[in-house]
């Protein structure tokens, strides 16, 4: 590896951002945000590079990309989208139209590619009716499915809106992870207007959560930017990554109050986050190295970016990285 940093850096930054370069702002389009992805992985950063994120739509024309191009040094590892749907039967027809595209791309890319997770939105019915046994029987169900039809394992992560309702779904996807399969919770925390940016609040209210229950979780949207701002384009406080996977652990190091966690994502002051080789701290809050790096195991897993280079340059912006 090169370009490293103190290790309480390295451990909160290693392996955290997926690529998604199709996605607004960038909007690229496949070929291009593909070469992007492996420029990333052959570069001095590639040690904060985690999967590449990919519509299950986009596989076929993936695999087309993936035939042209020969000189490919290192695995290629990715996180599908799968389609979002208004209701719970539309939802379970859709996996299985994800699934056979996913099956097809594999058994042509398996010398190049593993496919590590599958994300989705829980169908816009689960809101209207939120109900914790409903919910652990679709996702039972997507396992299910996953599982009889693919000859490898994965990760699911499921979107849903932070709203009152967001423990019943996390209390769900905790009974189905009972077993040995893994299921987590993603956050989209940003988008292309300000009613698409939840509060500060609500994101600490997800974490809280999520460490209660022992659910992973990963974010989405709105975070190129290492510290909190205000940001005039889109009218409302943009979260920093920095500020939140700080927040996410302290949260499971500490174990501290919604209030708490409200503050460390809503600081846009950068003296107050401190990174040495020992220790990480929030003004006077410290978390050891070591403890650092199991937070990003088990609770704030990474979040999805259409720009690698933004959080580097933030980084380097800040001194902390070289």
């Amino acid at each position: 590896m090169a370009n490293l940093p103190v290790k309480s850096l390295k451990y909160l930054a290693e392996g955290f951002i997926d690529y998604a370069g199709m996605f607004p702002p960038a909007s690229l389009d496949l070929r291009t945000a593909f070469q992007n992805y492996i420029k990333y992985l052959e570069g001095p950063y590639s040690w904060m590079l985690s999967k590449f994120i990919c519509p299950a739509n986009k596989l076929s024309e993936l695999s087309v990309i993936l035939k042209d191009i020969k000189d490919i040094k290192h695995r290629i590892h990715m996180s599908i989208l799968g389609q979002s749907n208004e209701n719970s039967v539309k939802f379970i027809n859709s996996i299985k139209e994800d699934i056979s595209g996913i099956s097809l791309f594999y058994n042509e890319n398996s010398h190049a590619a593993d496919i590590d997770v599958f994300e989705i939105p829980l169908p816009a019915d689960t809101s209207k009716e939120p109900d914790t046994h409903r919910i652990r029987g679709l996702v039972n169900d997507v396992s299910g499915l996953f599982e009889s039809s693919l000859n490898f394992n994965m990760k699911y992560f499921y979107e849903y809106a932070p709203n009152p309702n967001l423990p019943l779904v996390i209390k769900a996807l905790w009974y189905h992870n009972k077993g040995s399969r893994v299921a987590g919770y993603k956050l989209r925390t940003g988008g292309t207007d300000a009613s698409s940016f939840p509060t500060q609040e609500d994101i600490a209210h997800a974490i809280k959560t999520c460490r209660e229950y022992e659910v992973p979780m990963k974010c989405t949207a709105g975070l190129h930017h290492a510290i909190s701002h205000y940001d005039d384009s889109v009218k409302t406080r943009m979260t920093g990554f920095l500020n939140l996977f700080g927040a996410a652990i302290m949260e499971h190091c500490h174990n501290t109050t919604e209030e708490v966690l409200s503050a460390i994502i809503r600081d846009e002051n950068p003296e107050d986050f401190t990174f040495t080789d020992n220790a990480f701290k929030w003004k006077n809050l410290l978390i050891m190295a070591s403890e650092v790096e199991r937070g990003r195991k088990e609770l704030m897993i990474s979040f999805g970016s259409c720009s690698f280079d933004e959080p580097i340059e933030y980084l380097k912006k800040m001194n902390l990285l070289k």
